[in-house]
């Protein structure tokens, strides 16, 4: 039998060979081993958190970020549980997460012990692979193309020796990639669309960008770009992207002007994708994921597919008969939505259209929640942000869970972080913030918009009981957590940044958005 220390050494260095460099640790007792051994690897980057939702989520970012899986290490029972909406979120953006879970003996599943319970099978179809290991050390085979688990029994003494590990290495290289799918069926699926599709831009990883840039600066075929492409700040200079707005779509669509869609990356935002489901329009997916986003067939590709010949010379060549007609909408358009913002300079979405004018430098990269910011930054002119902006989303549940340990998980030394949050989502992960003192260096900005409440259902409901309506602030929030704060009413008081990490509190005039909303709809019409 294999002491608990020589088997929590060899996981660690098969997690390596399988290329996992960095952990996320939330001390327990069972997980002894883990924390005593993992202090000991200079080799790898070792993060600590108490509270593992938390934790979940800032691995997520860390994974975004780094391109790599990232394990997070918990002790028994109902710390297990708690990572339960990070694997979700991992299993739809199909991300290594990596749980490693300690637990009691197997002889006490079931017996009502002190935090014994089965652990084994706990995320169910969310994790691609779980594994017992087993008193025998054996050979660790994960599946990175989605959430692992890998539980491991102790018996007491859970430290039954020194620690084994010393210097983990080398750790494999890896990096997230796909397989390209056959691009001649690819290029087939493309020409049975309509005569006039539509290009909807959605949620791509930075690594992306310059392909992306490369393939839609000669296409003919009208885009709609949403921010999570890295491709937004490009809409004002392309001239076959749309620039009105997602409030415009379902106008363009109405009157004739596409008649199926060619969708790059995730799960588009966008309200007019859910239309399809009435719709029924034809659409051909390349996208980083298996999931279409859509109960109805249609043709779903891996996203390096639309990079072949093939599907390249479709996208450049096609020729769209009403490219003219649709410029000329969308401008007519675009200039009523910028002028109903422009006469309401404290709505929430005047005060964010100033914020991104902060973006002007190469040096930033932003985080955009899920709810009504990501809606809003979608509805935005971001042609004054450098195209070199990175910009993250979390899009596989489009939940609120972890947004402030996703944040603060992206965030590095080279580049100045962003993360534009509403007050319900701060509300919802403040033990997140303990992840930003234990990286006090980096440049990190929470943009918190707090109107109140969960705006979003203002314009579905007519009840303010959906809204969860509340009179905090968050300045103290700020103090507890080291943060320079800065409050925001009107443009003028963005003059007021500075400091390394910030929390600036964005409070607009509710009358003046609500208002601005109302015209918007009318201009839809």
């Amino acid at each position: 039998m294999n002491s608990n220390m020589t088997r929590t050494k060899a996981l660690i260095e098969q997690m390596a060979l399988q290329g996992v460099k960095e952990w996320v640790v939330c001390p327990g007792s069972r997980n002894a081993t883990f924390i005593k051994s993992l202090a000991r690897c200079q080799s790898l980057d070792i993060h600590y958190h108490f509270e593992e939702r938390s934790a979940g989520y800032f691995a997520i970012g860390r994974i975004l970020q780094s391109d790599r899986p990232v394990a997070v290490v918990t002790t028994s029972g109902t710390a297990v549980a708690n990572l339960f909406p990070a694997v979700i979120e991992a299993h739809h953006q199909e991300l290594p997460l990596v749980v490693v879970s300690a637990d009691r003996p197997e002889s006490y599943r079931g017996s009502g012990a002190p935090q014994s319970m089965n652990q084994i099978q706990i995320f169910g179809e969310y994790a691609g692979e779980t594994i017992e290991w087993g008193e025998a050390v054996q050979d660790l085979k994960l599946n990175l193309r989605h959430p692992n688990h890998v539980n491991v029994c102790f018996a007491e003494p859970l430290v039954d020796g020194e620690p084994e590990v010393s210097q983990i290495g080398p750790v494999k290289d890896f990096h997230l990639s796909q397989q390209v799918d056959d691009s001649a069926r690819a290029e087939k699926d493309l020409g049975h669309l309509g005569s006039k599709p539509l290009i909807i831009l959605s949620a791509v990883l930075p690594k992306y960008r310059e392909a992306l840039m490369e393939l839609l600066r000669e296409t003919q075929l009208p885009i709609y770009i949403e921010c999570g492409s890295q491709l937004k700040p490009l809409e004002a200079e392309w001239g076959h992207a749309l620039q009105s707005g997602e409030f415009a779509l379902r106008h363009l669509y109405e009157v004739g002007f596409f008649d199926s869609i060619v969708r790059i990356g995730g799960v588009p935002t966008v309200r007019f994708w859910r239309d399809l489901e009435d719709l029924q329009l034809p659409v051909v997916h390349f996208s980083s994921t298996q999931f279409k986003g859509l109960s109805y067939e249609t043709a779903l590709y891996s996203l390096p597919t639309i990079f072949e010949a093939g599907p390249t010379y479709a996208l450049k060549t096609w020729k769209h008969p009403d490219a003219e007609l649709i410029k000329k909408q969308d401008c007519a358009l675009y200039e009523l939505k910028q002028k109903a913002i422009n006469d309401k300079p404290n709505s929430e979405l005047a005060l964010l259209q100033n914020w991104l004018r902060l973006l002007s430098g190469s040096k930033n990269q932003v985080y955009v929640g899920n709810s009504l910011p990501i809606r809003e930054l979608d509805l935005l002119d971001w042609n004054r942000v450098s195209v070199d902006t990175s910009i993250f989303t979390q899009r596989g549940m489009n939940g609120i869970d972890g947004s402030v340990s996703l944040g603060a998980g992206l965030a590095v030394p080279s580049k100045n972080t962003w993360c534009v949050l509403g007050d319900l989502t701060t509300l919802y992960d403040l033990s997140g913030f303990w992840s930003i003192k234990q990286r006090p260096e980096l440049p990190l900005n929470y943009v918190v918009i707090n109107n109140g409440g969960g705006k979003i259902f203002s314009r579905i409901y007519d009840d303010p009981n959906f809204e969860n309506r509340h009179g905090l602030m968050f300045e103290s929030l700020a103090q507890m957590w080291g943060l320079t704060y800065c409050l925001v009413r009107s443009l003028e008081d963005f003059k007021n940044l500075s400091g390394t990490q910030n929390l600036i509190e964005i409070c607009p005039d509710n009358r003046q958005s609500k208002e601005l909303w109302q015209t918007l709809k009318v201009i839809a019409k």
